[in-house]
């Protein structure tokens, strides 16, 4: 009896001692849990594919931690939501951002500098864009507030059926405007004086601008430049676009801002035979299977170098996080090859080897041509600044819109853009 007695006894020991062990083991994975790093990413893309695309990065790099959490946010309302929640002391650790606003937010001293960071990291920046690194140092005097992570111009998308149908070759790199011109009057079809099929939507302006030599404001950003010939031969083009070759929708019934909304559409109907396709639209057409498309370079004018202004989307870093190292972590990981690689098509990774590897994958056949136009591409300078977005949306917009608008004719538009737009120039 002792014997068993014993023997239950130390059974019981060791069963409490076991119990205790789980116990305490349990209580440390909930503590471990409990104590990872939980940092907030809010992205402002909200189209399917790209939500899709932020999801998997950030499942990606949370599977490979053990104390750090990514949560994913979406933010409906755009930027202006991230701004809200800024200037409520809310702000996520890390965020998407657009290039352009980076300046603004550095002003504000909202971003964390990332300068440091780069610095003493393993991360070789010639593995990348380098010039993107140039657009998000642009008047910050080299200092580093947003990594780079995807960027897009635009190139002209066109439905290889209709071409045939109309017999014009396809567009390639020697096209100029006056075969845009050309080929969009061959290609707007109308059926009891109703055009069912436009040549083309009204191109960026500011691809046009370019295309013709001319920029808003010169480099060093002291005098507006609108009143130039290549401006208004720029602006000229765009209103005969609708008056004299009447190869867009009329504006008076779909304003240009409104066809840029809905170029994508108009194309994927077969409504629109070519149009001027951003990058980030390529996820999208490339699904499409009841059109065969393909893309060009942009027209270029008059001989002179062909030119488109770059987009670029970065991540950035709340300059009040708790988390400066973890935050910039999830940076290095969403930034890297691992990360770009998940990018697929809904724009052109930062680095190098990641896009010529995995964007440049057909469709369409000559994708390649979006990237080649990457070093033909360059800013509007004004556009990374407080003021120029001000001019944009409070002068530029509206004079151009009357233009368009056969409301004041091209003349008088740059004459009232250069007359405001000297108000808003600001010291550097």
């Amino acid at each position: 009896m002792t014997n068993e007695g014993g023997g239950m006894n130390r059974d019981l020991v060791i069963l409490l001692s076991l119990t205790l062990l789980f116990n305490v083991v349990g209580c440390e994975g909930k503590k471990t849990k409990v104590d990872k790093v939980v940092l907030r990413y809010v992205s402002f893309e909200v189209m399917p594919s790209q939500v899709a695309t932020h999801r998997a990065i950030v499942d990606k790099f949370n599977e490979s931690q053990k104390d750090i959490f990514v949560k994913l946010e979406i933010a409906h309302r755009g930027t202006e939501e991230i701004l809200t929640q800024i200037a409520g002391g809310n702000a996520p650790d890390v965020f998407l951002w657009s290039v352009e606003y980076v300046y603004s937010l550095v002003k504000r001293g909202a971003l964390l500098e990332l300068t440091p960071f780069l610095k003493s990291s393993d991360i070789n920046i010639n593995d990348y864009f380098t010039e993107l690194f140039d657009l998000v140092t642009l008047h910050l005097d080299e200092r580093l507030y947003a990594f780079p992570m995807g960027w897009g111009v635009e190139a002209l998308a066109y439905n290889k059926d209709l071409f045939d149908k109309a017999g014009i070759a396809y567009p390639d790199e020697n096209w100029t405007w006056n075969d845009f011109v050309n080929a969009a009057q061959k290609l707007t079809v109308r059926e009891n004086g109703r055009v069912v099929q436009y040549g083309t939507i009204m191109p960026s302006d500011h691809v046009v601008l370019l295309s013709f030599g001319a920029k808003r404001f010169n480099d060093n950003l002291t005098r507006c430049t609108l009143d130039s010939q290549e401006a208004k031969d720029a602006f000229q083009f765009l209103v005969d676009l609708s008056d004299k070759y009447k190869v867009i929708p009329n504006l008076s019934s779909m304003s240009w801002r409104e066809q840029y909304r809905t170029a994508i559409d108009m194309f994927m109907n077969k409504r629109v035979a070519m149009y001027m396709a951003a990058s980030f639209q390529f996820e999208a057409l490339s699904k499409l299977t009841n059109i065969r498309w393909d893309i060009a370079p942009i027209p270029r004018f008059d001989g002179r170098k062909r030119r488109s202004a770059p987009g670029l989307n970065t991540l950035v870093i709340y300059s009040k996080t708790k988390y400066p190292e973890q935050a910039w972590k999830f940076i290095k990981f969403a930034c890297g090859k691992e990360g770009l690689q998940l990018l697929g098509k809904n724009t052109i990774p930062a680095h190098k080897g990641v896009a010529y590897e995995n964007f440049c994958t057909p469709p369409p056949e000559h994708i390649r041509v979006i990237i080649d136009q990457y070093e033909e591409s360059s800013p509007h300078p004004e556009g990374y600044t407080d003021w120029g977005r001000e001019f944009l949306e409070n002068v530029y917009f509206t004079e151009l819109e009357k233009m368009l608008l056969g409301l004041q004719s091209v003349d008088e538009t740059v004459k009232n853009m250069v007359k405001e737009g000297e108000k808003f120039l600001r010291p550097q």
